[in-house]
């Protein structure tokens, strides 16, 4: 064990989806940003003292949602740090609390850019990520970012497969006209880490949760346009 405060240099033994998915048994996990009562200004510093705390209790997880933009369309007037810009900071400061993105939202970024995040906050944090990706879902941000809402699928799965190529074989990533690699490496090989949900037809809602063939638990969705997928991951 290392000391409080300081980051272990190698991964965990077993992923950390084993603590925060279990069968047949609850986790509980955090979601920030916290505020220690309405309308209090948020101290961001704080959350990560937040974080710290939650893995000395024993939580499962602390995740941290991706709002790049808000507005009066946005139902909350604070803003939200970039997950993996917070999830560094916490990353190095906490030894066993899984580090949880809810979710990023990929049509807004560069796979790319979201393996070389995700690559790093496993190296800061031992191979704690679960990295969770969206497709979004708010009109004015995809339009704010040049994305069409009703390709927002579509443009999902594109940008998955490029993302999933590169973190199952950083050594060669799927970029035509010469060789690349992504440095530092993910650890490996793959386990479960990543949950991905991209847009289903209004008719089809998501199955109870259940077993999926990669070993990821489906999660039950009231929301009839979202259906969780699972993924193999870089845990």
């Amino acid at each position: 064990m290392t000391p409080t405060g300081t980051m272990s240099s190698s991964p965990p033994a077993a992923p950390v989806t084993g603590s925060v998915f279990r069968d047949g048994a609850l986790s509980i996990g955090i979601m920030a940003p916290l505020r220690r009562a309405p309308g209090i200004a948020i101290d961001y510093r704080e959350q990560v003292d937040f974080a710290v705390r939650a893995d000395a209790l024993g939580f499962a997880a602390y995740w941290v949602r991706d709002v790049p933009l808000n507005g009066p369309w946005y139902p909350e007037a604070f803003g939200h740090l970039d997950p993996f810009v917070a999830l560094g900071s916490v990353a190095t400061r906490t030894q066993r609390i899984a580090l949880g993105t809810a979710a990023a939202v990929l049509t807004l970024r560069h796979p790319l850019h979201v393996a070389k995040a995700a690559a790093s906050l496993q190296a800061l944090s031992g191979g704690r990520l679960l990295l969770g990706l969206g497709a979004g879902d708010r009109p004015q941000e995809l339009a704010a970012f040049g994305e069409d809402i009703d390709r927002r699928g579509d443009t999902f799965r594109e940008r998955w497969t490029v993302l999933d190529a590169a973190l199952r074989s950083p050594a060669r990533l799927p970029v035509p006209g010469a060789d690349y690699e992504l440095r530092p490496a993910p650890h490996s090989p793959p386990g479960r880490g990543i949950l991905a949900g991209t847009p289903a037809p209004a008719r089809r809602r998501s199955r109870p949760t259940q077993n999926s063939p990669s070993g990821m638990r489906r999660a039950r969705s009231s929301r009839p346009r979202g259906r969780l997928r699972a993924a193999s991951s870089i845990c």
